[in-house]
């Protein structure tokens, strides 16, 4: 209720949520649960921020960055539904976002997460050819980031999970 009143504090907010949540998911996913529904609503205030300010690169960036955060705890916690949605409208957030900020390499780093979150959830359900389709995707942009930034140690780490994850779909295939 108070953020309704200043909703210029809803992007640092949601930074420190996220900041807090990423620690959470390195230290233990039993305390993910708990944490939950404080990203949902922290989701919410910013749809509602996005609604209002749709032009604001900030907002939607944490938008996006919550979007991929929600999605991971989903797909950690086997909610192949909820992760494949959170995914699907990350991607659609940061393709928008790229137009507006074509060289901000974090929103292109949540666009890989997204498109190796929407491919789990294919493999899970079955669609292998889509899935090794989505994985690719999310290696070409891992791989360009880690040219553009061989010494980023995040983008190599990017890269090096996406090189797996096509690794296990090709031998699978």
């Amino acid at each position: 209720k108070r953020l309704e009143s200043n909703p210029d504090r809803i992007p640092a907010l949601s930074r420190h949520i996220n900041r807090e949540l990423n620690n959470a998911m390195r230290r233990s996913e039993a305390m993910l649960a708990p944490r939950i529904s404080l990203l949902e609503a922290n989701l919410k205030a910013l749809h509602h921020l996005a609604a209002q300010l749709p032009d604001s690169v900030e907002v939607q960036r944490e938008l996006l960055s919550s979007l991929t955060l929600l999605g991971d705890i989903h797909h950690k916690a086997d909610a192949c539904k909820k992760a494949k949605e959170c995914a699907f409208e990350a991607l659609i957030v940061a393709k928008a976002l790229i137009s507006q900020a074509p060289g901000n390499e974090e929103i292109k780093r949540s666009m890989a997460r997204a498109y190796q979150l929407l491919g789990e959830s294919q493999w899970k359900a079955g669609n292998k050819q889509i899935a090794g389709k989505l994985f690719a995707k999310s290696l070409e942009i891992a791989q360009r980031m880690v040219k553009r930034n061989p010494y980023n140690e995040d983008y190599q780490w990017d890269f090096s999970v996406a090189l797996n994850r096509m690794g296990d779909y090709c031998k699978s295939s």
